[in-house]
C-alpha cells in the first residue's frame, strides 16, 4: 500500500490539493484517524502560518527530548543531571560527534 510517508508517493503529489491526494491512496498516516478527520488535520496544517508550523516542531522536538530524558532517568536513576544530559547528546547526535562537542563521557559537560 502506498502511503504519505512513502517519498515515491510525495514526489508524486506534491502541488496537488489534498482531494487529488486522497483519490491517489487507499489510507491514512494513521491507523486511528479516518480519512475526513485526516483530510480536516491536514487542511489546518497546511493553511497555518510558516512561523506556527516551525512553533509546532519545536514543540515537537521538545517532547521528544523530555521523554528520551525521563527513558534515561528511569534507566539511570543514580545518574546526576550531567551525566544524563551527556547520555541524551549521545543518543541524539551519536557518541563520536557528542564526544567532539562535549569531551569524553567521564568529564562534566560545560
Amino acid at each position: 500500500m502506498v502511503t504519505y510517508r512513502d517519498p515515491d508517493f510525495m514526489s508524486r503529489v506534491s502541488g496537488y490539493s489534498i482531494d487529488q491526494v486522497d483519490s491517489m491512496h487507499m489510507g491514512t498516516l494513521s491507523h486511528d484517524t479516518g480519512n475526513s478527520a485526516e483530510r480536516a488535520q491536514i487542511e489546518i496544517l497546511r493553511s497555518l502560518p510558516a512561523w506556527r508550523k516551525l512553533e509546532l516542531l519545536a514543540d515537537c522536538c521538545e517532547s521528544n527530548r523530555s521523554l528520551m530524558l525521563a527513558g534515561l532517568r528511569s534507566r539511570f536513576p543514580d545518574a546526576t543531571e550531567s551525566e544524563l544530559h551527556r547520555m541524551l547528546m549521545d543518543l541524539l547526535w551519536g557518541e563520536e560527534e557528542a564526544t567532539r562537542a562535549w569531551g569524553c563521557p567521564t568529564e562534566s559537560g560545560p
